[in-house]
């Protein structure tokens, strides 16, 4: 990898109770974008979700753990648990994959 970019932004909606956030890791010679959302998409997965994005899809999505605490807490805990993520990313057959149990 020679380059990658770090995407963050918060947004405080009057119409919900918690802040709403996006921190995401992308790398575009591989086409690669992971990531937490903490909005109102995928309300089924809870108030947060970890995704990765390939080649322009969606290949994953879960639940992730809901932080409702300052924007720069939240920055300072999602930037410790995207190197560890980040660790364990693996590919298969070209797609890339993060085990359920690493998902935070």
């Amino acid at each position: 990898m020679d380059e990658a970019e770090l995407q963050v932004s918060f947004d405080v909606p009057k119409t919900h109770p918690y802040d709403f956030y996006v921190i995401q890791w992308i790398e575009s010679d591989r086409d690669l974008m992971l990531g937490w959302h903490q909005d109102e998409t995928h309300m089924d997965l809870g108030e947060c979700h970890l995704q990765i994005d390939h080649q322009g899809e969606t290949v994953q999505r879960e639940t992730a753990e809901f932080l409702d605490a300052h924007p720069l807490n939240v920055f300072d805990r999602r930037i410790d648990d995207l190197v560890d993520v980040l660790d364990v990313v693996t590919w298969e057959d070209g797609v890339p994959h993060l085990p359920n149990e690493a998902v935070r």
